[in-house]
């Protein structure tokens, strides 16, 4: 039986022989050895490297093969089989094992999902020049591929915003600038408040201490600080006796 098969394949394959005979011709044979200008023989085998079009033909001969592989396949009835292994099972079990021994289950995988292509989209791939010659590739270049790339790419981009969230959002983020700049101020005057403070008390009243930090105008500072160097007092000893003064009149006493 395997003769058989065989023998019939081998009558219909005359022209692929033939083909395969002549493509042997073409790696034995160097035409452009006996060129003696140096100029033309680099010019004339860059010129079989770029050979573009015969490489396409040779991708499309293999990818033209898959597709009627496919179509053999296509006439096994898998519509009971609910898996995709289950499905290569059966196709694999519809044909001489040494027909199909050679195909691994990836490459059936392959071809099924390359018989899903309709007509007009599996040609208009076959003509893309920068076709590799593998199924997933050519796939990859169908109008039906290229159209579901577009969609996803739109469904994972970020819906536009409308102008009342963006003016929110602006808001938000002023808002959120004006608080880091009021506690960037808070910080620095904390840290001048203290360096003062050091030079008048020792170091080691600094635990004993509550700090308060008090904020006030730079016109009322600079008459603070003409005061202060006036009666050879710190700023701190200003502020001390100004805040006992005043809760010694409201009936305040620490004692």
């Amino acid at each position: 039986m395997n003769n058989l098969i065989i023998s019939k394949a081998e009558k219909h394959l005359v022209l692929y022989r033939d083909m395969v005979s002549a493509i042997s011709s073409c790696c034995r044979i160097d035409e452009c050895k006996d060129i003696a200008d140096k100029s033309i023989a680099l010019a004339a085998y860059y010129r079989q490297i770029r050979d573009d079009t015969t490489v396409q033909m040779f991708n499309q001969v293999r990818l033209r093969a898959w597709r009627r592989i496919g179509e053999l396949f296509s006439m096994v009835d898998v519509s009971n089989c609910e898996t995709q292994i289950a499905k290569i099972k059966k196709i694999r079990s519809s044909f001489d094992p040494a027909v199909v021994g050679e195909i691994t289950d990836s490459r059936v995988a392959e071809i099924l999902r390359l018989m899903k292509v309709s007509d007009k989209d599996f040609e208009h791939a076959m003509a893309d020049r920068d076709l590799t010659g593998s199924i997933p590739d050519l796939l990859t270049r169908t109008p039906q591929y290229k159209e579901m790339a577009r969609q996803n790419r739109e469904a994972f981009q970020p819906a536009p915003k409308d102008a009342a969230r963006r003016e929110q959002e602006d808001a938000a983020n002023a808002r959120y600038d004006r608080i880091n700049r009021h506690l960037a101020e808070l910080a620095e005057a904390s840290n001048v408040a203290m360096k003062e403070t050091g030079t008048t008390l020792a170091k080691k009243d600094h635990t004993k201490l509550k700090q308060i930090v008090v904020l006030i105008k730079p016109e009322i500072y600079a008459v603070m600080k003409r005061a202060a160097s006036e009666q050879k007092l710190t700023m701190q000893e200003m502020l001390h006796c100004g805040i006992e003064m005043w809760l010694t009149k409201h009936g305040y006493t620490s004692r």
